[in-house]
């Protein structure tokens, strides 16, 4: 390793693709030596992945996630776009690794063919306070086609926006609880349930006067909605 280390980083080119045919110690070696060189001069590692096929790829992401520098991290980014599956999981376990925090930037990962990616998207979002955030994860709910099966997905959603929401999904949130057709306020609503699942972790007076008036509301999907969020915290509407 400390041979290695003393190469030029355009070694990269050759010990890169070795990581496909090694595992164990020789791997790990292998890394720290690549991520040393990379530190030294990222373009060659970036040549590597641009010409790279699957398998190299795959094992390069955790690679990346442990350079610092805006560069590596944009070289992530396009890896979350990858085709392989498995390369945009690693890709996107790198970027938490990292601590990126650019949620403008992770939209498009909200819509991946992958449930497990959607979820640590989703995740993501919900981390911090923030408008970008917000606003992606709003537009998808109002966007998504959820089925039965995605109910939990967009339970999901709607957590993370009571995390990183602010006072500007309350209008959203407020419309989705208490508003809607006559009859659709019968009817038991994954989006009235996740309405109100974030009102209550919004925590603040007015998101509580909307969960105390949909709680005493005549239309039973609305009352329930807002019922069961207190029941779950032991309290009385």
């Amino acid at each position: 390793e400390k041979v290695l280390g003393l190469l030029s980083p355009e070694a990269t080119l050759g010990l890169g693709p070795l990581l496909v045919e090694v595992s164990g110690p020789l791997s790990e070696m292998l890394s720290d030596v690549l991520v040393s060189l990379s530190s030294r001069d990222l373009r060659p590692m970036e040549k590597l992945l641009n010409d790279a096929e699957e398998p190299l790829v795959f094992q390069l992401a955790p690679v990346l996630g442990r350079l610092t520098g805006k560069n590596p991290g944009q070289m992530l980014f396009k890896l979350a776009r990858y085709p392989s599956e498995r390369v945009r999981l690693e890709a996107l376990r790198a970027i938490l690794q990292r601590n990126l925090w650019t949620p403008e930037k992770m939209g498009f990962l909200l819509e991946d063919k992958s449930t497990l990616i959607r979820r640590i998207a989703i995740k993501y979002f919900g981390a911090r306070k923030s408008e970008a955030a917000e606003g992606l994860l709003t537009e998808h709910i109002r966007n998504g086609r959820f089925d039965g099966a995605g109910s939990g997905e967009l339970m999901a959603c709607f957590k993370a926006l009571g995390k990183c929401g602010t006072e500007r999904s309350l209008p959203f949130l407020e419309e989705t609880l208490l508003k809607g057709g006559w009859l659709s306020r019968f009817r038991a609503s994954s989006l009235r349930q996740g309405a109100a699942v974030a009102l209550a972790q919004f925590e603040t007076k007015r998101s509580l006067e909307v969960l105390k008036e949909a709680a005493h509301s005549r239309f039973p999907a609305v009352r329930s909605a807002a019922r069961a969020v207190f029941q779950r915290k032991r309290g009385e509407p």
